[in-house]
């Protein structure tokens, strides 16, 4: 064999070589966005079920306390749902990895803790939530392994007056959190069964954990991905929260008043930097020019 026809040999085989990993990455983003729009509308899909009062949807968690509790459950899924959507349209898997992490600490902590509690005499109904939660945080991990050894396209930092905020949101989640855990009453605007005080409480940890991982590591698409899921959060809260107004014990006024204080005063930030300041947007052909 020649030189000439070694080399020419080396080079098909080189090109051989890059087309099959270059399939083999398209195959697996492929994979991975079918799982995040598959997780989207799932979520989405039991968020309208909730809103809407749907039996065989509310029934899957049977310590509902009337509407405000379905509005409730109804936002947390449709934020989550919509964060998966937009991360199946940008692609920038590793902008999942906060979401992710707070998807894991509430099921894996709710799981343990409702173990502890039947392990203890308590048997309070939760065993078979907290069996499915688990699995569900196993799925959790897989994706949040994925994310992990994925690149971002965007790597600008988080806005410093938007880290700020994260921080505060953070720590003001978390505290609410501990004391849900701990039964502590008024957090939220009505009175929380047991389990569904627990469920909430580790709900504001995971979450918790999420504000402070975008404000400590995130760029601008963990961002992006954690203010539309609060505006969608907002936007699907917010009528439960007003209509509450009509029924609301005195006693659980203040938590109302807050909570919708947060989204008032929260949304136009969320709206501005996702819509006009360019700190946040994505990266366009006429800002590179």
């Amino acid at each position: 064999m020649t030189m000439r026809q070694s080399e020419k040999k080396q080079g098909k085989s080189d090109r051989e070589l890059h087309l099959s990993r270059t399939g083999t990455k398209a195959g697996r983003a492929s994979w991975t966005r079918l799982t995040f729009v598959c997780d989207g509308v799932f979520c989405l899909a039991l968020a309208i079920g909730f809103a809407f009062q749907v039996p065989w949807v509310t029934a899957l968690w049977r310590w509902l306390e009337g509407p405000i509790a379905n509005g409730y459950f109804a936002a947390i899924l449709a934020s989550f749902g919509a964060g998966s959507l937009l991360l199946a349209w940008s692609r920038e898997w590793q902008a999942a990895t906060g979401g992710t992490a707070a998807l894991i600490i509430t099921c894996l902590g709710f799981a343990a803790h409702a173990a502890v509690r039947y392990a203890l005499g308590e048997d309070d109904g939760l065993l078979i939530h907290a069996t499915v939660l688990a699995v569900v945080a196993a799925f959790a991990v897989s994706t949040l392994l994925g994310s992990l050894n994925s690149d971002l396209s965007d790597m600008r930092p988080v806005p410093r007056g938007l880290r700020y905020f994260f921080l505060v949101f953070a720590l003001l989640l978390l505290a609410c959190g501990i004391a849900l855990l701990f039964g502590a009453p008024g957090v939220m605007p009505w009175e929380l069964a047991v389990q569904t005080s627990l469920l909430i409480g580790w709900i504001f940890v995971g979450l918790s954990a999420e504000y402070a991982y975008v404000a400590l590591r995130g760029r601008l698409p963990d961002v992006r991905v954690l203010l539309v899921g609060f505006l969608v959060y907002g936007a699907v809260f917010a009528p439960a929260l007003l209509q509450h107004f009509g029924v609301v014990e005195s006693d659980y006024l203040p938590s109302l008043i807050a909570n919708v204080g947060v989204l008032v005063l929260s949304a136009p930030l969320a709206i501005f930097y996702l819509t006009i300041a360019k700190a946040v947007r994505p990266i366009t052909a006429v800002d590179h020019n």
